[in-house]
């Protein structure tokens, strides 16, 4: 994931992210991610899909560990969250591990696996 703000910051480059649903039209975007070159910064993105078109209805917010937090209604494009019940989502496998890792570093993939 990359964001640019209407200042034009630039910011973060995910190198590992999961969500989750907050509630119906809502999800919640956890990552860690490259900030100025910078690796292992936290972000969360909240994003709520408030129907369509998106434009001056959905909404989006970046917080990051360094302080910076920006966020308000899309003013073009349009949020879509799809979902995956729990109960149908089966385990990465051994190989989708091995290339998370590779990806990610061993940090990044038990980001993604929910042990850190």
């Amino acid at each position: 994931m990359q964001a640019v703000d209407s200042a034009g910051n630039r910011g973060p480059i995910s190198n590992a992210a999961r969500a989750s649903i907050a509630r119906e039209g809502e999800s919640v975007i956890e990552g860690i991610a490259e900030i100025d070159s910078e690796d292992g910064h936290a972000f969360t993105v909240i994003v709520q899909d408030n129907g369509d078109p998106g434009k001056d209805l959905d909404w989006f917010e970046i917080t990051l560990d360094t302080g910076y937090q920006a966020g308000g209604l899309l003013s073009s494009g349009n949020i879509k969250i799809h979902y995956t019940p729990l109960e149908v989502a089966a385990p990465p496998s051994a190989e989708t591990q091995t290339t998370w890792q590779l990806l990610f570093g061993l940090d990044g993939l038990n980001f993604l696996l929910g042990l850190l």
